[in-house]
C-alpha cells in the first residue's frame, strides 16, 4: 500500500501507529495525542481503510459487469 502526499508529521504518526505492539499500546499512544493529531490519525486510518477496500470493490464491479454483459448477450 502506498499513500502519497503525506506531510512529515503524518508520516511520523503512521510510523508510530504501525510500531504499536498491541491494541493496549496503540490505545495508550492514541489517548496521549492532542485532539488535532487524533483527528489526523483517524483521517489517516480512513484513507488506509479505503485503500484496503478498493481492490475488492474493483473486483466486484468487474465481476458484476461480466455478468451483465453475459446476461445481455443471452
Amino acid at each position: 500500500m502506498q499513500i502519497d502526499g503525506l506531510t512529515p508529521r503524518q508520516f511520523e504518526l503512521l510510523e508510530a501507529l504501525w510500531s504499536a505492539e498491541d491494541s493496549e499500546d496503540l490505545n495508550h499512544w492514541f489517548e496521549k495525542l492532542p485532539n488535532v493529531e487524533k483527528k489526523t490519525v483517524i483521517s489517516l486510518l480512513e484513507v488506509i481503510r479505503q485503500e484496503m477496500v478498493e481492490p475488492a470493490v474493483e473486483i466486484s464491479f468487474d465481476l458484476a459487469n461480466q455478468v451483465i454483459v453475459k446476461a445481455k448477450s443471452s
